[in-house]
């Protein structure tokens, strides 16, 4: 009995918290921890700077214009060394394949394009992966 009292103080609470028509609680600006960068993410910030420093930055935004990035393109050495650490996160998650002969590897499953998406890939010429930095309307048209 005593469990079922708790679980209805709970649940009440809940929906009180939840849906009573009061006003909003105050967002937790509490800061973030954070924690070292992986050896994968020090991969990311060397193609971030190879793209920085080599003209490998420009700006894509969705049909709307809402969806505004800011997209690195990095090639060379970094991106070779980001393809071959794509291999075992694209296997597990299906997000290689082939296209007239280019293999892609993407950090996510991509779901309708490119767009917004961040992957690698590989071709007779050599490698290429790209980054986007997501900032919205904020950098403007």
């Amino acid at each position: 009995m005593r469990v079922a009292a708790a679980l209805l103080m709970s649940l009440s609470t809940a929906a009180c918290a939840t849906g009573g028509g009061g006003p909003a609680p105050p967002p937790d600006l509490t800061p973030i921890p954070g924690s070292p960068l992986t050896p994968t993410a020090r991969l990311v910030l060397a193609c971030v700077d190879q793209a920085q420093t080599s003209g490998g930055v420009d700006m894509i935004a969705e049909d709307d214009g809402e969806g505004r990035m800011v997209r690195f393109t990095c090639t060379g050495a970094p991106a070779e060394a980001l393809f071959a650490a794509l291999a075992p996160r694209s296997t597990a998650i299906g997000s290689e394949w082939v296209e007239g002969g280019i293999v892609h590897r993407s950090t996510e499953r991509m779901q309708e394009n490119l767009y917004g998406i961040d992957f690698c890939r590989r071709d007779g010429g050599g490698h290429a992966c790209v980054f986007n930095l997501n900032l919205g309307a904020f950098i403007g048209p």
